[in-house]
């Protein structure tokens, strides 16, 4: 007997059952009309429209893109004009994305550069969603200054010690 395709079975079973185990299996995928509720519940104003909300988080207003068909979910808010920034703020971006923006990135979109959050529609939590939120509007803020998305005060110093 060939133990080889036996034990690359078994190996396989294992994987997907702890991959269950550990990321979690929903039950019931989110759909965009469990956003809208959420939205609704967390927000200041709400605008809802298939496919997109749009939402004042935070003191700031946010776009929700939805798509049932993709499984996609897509935050972000503007932040500023993609042409007033340099090549410094650039690659601080970059660095950040990397470093101390956690969920959240920068992007750019049409001509701004933006906070953005993007995430399977299907295994989102109401508390991700939230998490998520909060995230993209604690990048924005801290645009030109940590370029953080984590709610402590001086996240990039933390992440960056020795």
């Amino acid at each position: 007997m060939n133990r080889i395709p036996f034990f690359s079975c078994l190996m396989a079973s294992l994987f997907l059952l702890s991959s269950t185990l550990i990321y979690g299996q929903h039950s019931e995928s989110m759909t965009e009309a469990d956003i809208q509720s959420i939205l609704s519940e967390v927000a200041a104003e709400s605008e809802h429209e298939p496919g997109m909300s749009t939402i004042h988080f935070g003191e700031r207003w946010i776009l929700i893109l939805t798509n049932e068909e993709l499984n996609r979910l897509r935050i972000l808010t503007p932040i500023q004009e993609r042409a007033t920034i340099g090549a410094e703020e650039m690659e601080r971006m970059l660095v950040a994305n990397f470093s101390t923006a956690l969920d959240a990135k920068y992007s750019f979109y049409d001509q701004y550069v933006v906070s953005t959050y993007s995430h399977p529609l299907g295994s989102l939590s109401e508390e991700q969603l939230v998490d998520a939120l909060e995230q993209v509007v604690m990048l924005a803020r801290t645009f030109g200054t940590t370029y953080s998305s984590a709610v402590i005060a001086d996240a990039e110093a933390s992440l960056n010690k020795p």
